[in-house]
């Protein structure tokens, strides 16, 4: 596979006759010629992360001019190109309409001085709602590579931190300013959780050897300057020092962690699947554990009576796979603690009989873990598939409010041993089936625990949607299993106005989230989160 074709763009302006601009009519044209020579539009962290083809190129946008979202989005939406936007955040909260950094400084007082204007977050917020990626541009647009350790932190962490309370999504890519950066900076960006870092080399920079790796991509610069032929010899030029070059993987470049310490050759992740009377499903679901590390591996099966469920799991055991078995069937969570019983591994992941995972997703999770020694827990996205096909997107943050109401979390998330063993692991709800879940979201909630989405673009799961789940059967009990869940966890709901004032959700929804859910019968057992909110609205009056 070729390198990804990364292209860099700050504002985009009609008259505007600044070095950083350029006109919507070229942007189209520089655009249609990529796709023309067969290349796939992807966003930032897709194209170097997860590329969709062969010939990938991206968009990225620097500085986040408010003419990216008047001229330029509605470019890209007329060819089906997804933006990447990196925004320096407290340019956008200070929002003086101007950008501070020095170098525009000259165009404050002449007849061009609106084009300085930057986006709003209203503006921010609608573009990533329209599928472009938001990544980070620092804080404050500083120089990294002038300033010390401790305000790198703060620039790197900060505005990360700070993209992901408003959008409320993961924030894993970055573009440094000015295109610096060095292994100090890449290795930061790595501690504060970036997987993707777009920099800005010059020409001569480009036609070295030195590989591009995630953290230090060398984007192509594209300015007012750039006509037809300039822009051909730029992409030429990347294209043909990728292929004399290869990219590096980040490991060989930077000395970053992809593990914590442990064993030589010790799994990482223990996967437990519980089976009863769905050994052909449970078959499938070993199968899609493809990683390219040793996993933890065991099947747990709750006294099943279906004979092709016993020959399906004769099979796995002929195939090596560990299956235990109960002589009694005891239930969803007996099943799942009986699987942590009996493995090792730091990182537990329950994978339900039905479901599938997407291969290398465990690696991405326990890499987050191992980023974060604070969390508990991290998961990704879920696709679903069957008698419906689409893909939910998970919250970022673990926010305790938002449990003590509904489950937007999903059953497959990855967790720390040690923090299972803390609250009890699985428990069923007052010796009820189901819920088992949401009640140990709601044990880590009152303990305080913190937990996070493993990064923009890492899906976990294919959840297979086919009759009734359990989780469906649950939702007919629902009121008597909230109660009890009330009564179980009453420190989270004595303490539940600090955590309304803590919590991520958007002001209306945190309002509407104990009127709309709680005790009341579950709407769309199972959807994400946006069509919760929009539950929210619907059950709101008027």
């Amino acid at each position: 596979m070729r390198d990804p074709v990364i292209l860099c763009y700050h504002a985009v302006s009609k008259s505007w006759r600044a070095p950083l601009a350029v006109s919507p009519v070229r942007l189209e044209r520089q655009l249609r010629a990529l796709l023309r020579l067969g290349y796939e539009a992807a966003t930032f962290s897709e194209a170097l992360l997860t590329p969709p083809s062969r010939r990938v190129f991206a968009v990225t946008f620097d500085d986040a001019y408010s003419s990216v979202g008047t001229l330029a989005a509605p470019v890209l939406h007329k060819l089906g190109i997804p933006g990447t936007l990196f925004v320096a955040t407290r340019h956008v909260e200070d929002r003086a309409g101007r950008p501070a950094w020095p170098e525009m400084a000259q165009w404050d007082t002449m007849i061009h001085t609106r084009e300085l204007d930057l986006m709003s977050w209203a503006e921010v917020e609608a573009i990533a709602a329209a599928g472009w990626e938001i990544g980070s541009h620092t804080r404050t647009h500083a120089w990294l590579t002038e300033i010390d350790d401790a305000a790198l932190d703060e620039e790197l962490v900060g505005s990360r931190e700070d993209l992901e309370a408003r959008l409320d999504r993961p924030c894993t890519s970055i573009a440094y300013p000015y295109g610096a950066v060095d292994d100090r900076v890449a290795r930061a960006a790595w501690r504060a959780g970036y997987r993707a870092g777009g920099a800005l080399p010059s020409m001569l920079e480009r036609l070295s050897r030195n590989p591009s790796t995630p953290l230090k991509w060398g984007r192509i610069g594209i300015y007012a300057h750039d006509d037809n032929v300039r822009f051909g010899v730029k992409v030429a030029v990347a294209v043909l020092r990728a292929t004399s070059s290869g990219a590096a993987h980040e490991d060989d470049l930077l000395d970053v962690p992809r593990a914590v310490a442990r064993e030589p050759g010790a799994p990482r992740v223990a996967v437990i699947v519980p089976c009863f009377n769905d050994g052909t499903l449970a078959k499938e679901a070993v199968a899609s554990v493809r990683e390219h590390e040793p996993v933890e591996l065991v099947v747990v099966d709750d006294a099943s009576t279906d004979p092709e469920t016993a020959e399906a799991l004769d099979q796995l055991r002929a195939d090596g796979v560990r299956v235990l078995r109960h002589e009694v069937n005891q239930g969803l969570s007996a099943a799942r603690r009986t699987g942590l019983a009996a493995t090792t591994a730091q990182y537990v992941f329950p994978l339900d009989s039905d479901d599938l995972l997407v291969a290398g997703a465990l690696a991405h999770l326990a890499d987050r873990l191992d980023l974060d020694e604070s969390l508990c827990a991290t998961w990704g996205d879920i696709v679903e598939f069957g008698t419906r096909h689409r893909r939910l997107s998970m919250p970022v943050v673990f926010d305790p409010y938002r449990v003590a109401y509904r489950n937007d979390y999903p059953v497959c998330s990855m967790f720390r041993r040690d923090a299972l063993e803390r609250v009890g692991a699985w428990q069923d709800v007052g010796g009820q089936v189901g819920y088992e879940d949401w009640n140990l979201w709601m044990s880590f909630a009152e303990r305080g625990e913190r937990a996070m989405h493993a990064g923009a673009g890492v899906v976990a799961v294919h959840r297979r949607l086919h009759g009734l789940r359990m989780l469906g059967d649950a939702a007919k009990r629902h009121r008597a299993l909230y109660a009890e869940l009330r009564r179980s966890h009453p420190r989270l709901f004595a303490e539940i106005s600090q955590h309304r004032r803590r919590s991520t959700l958007p002001r209306l929804a945190r309002l509407a989230y104990p009127l709309v859910f709680g005790s009341r019968p579950p709407l769309g057992l199972r959807d994400g989160p946006a069509e919760a909110f929009a539950a929210v609205r619907r059950r709101l009056p008027g």
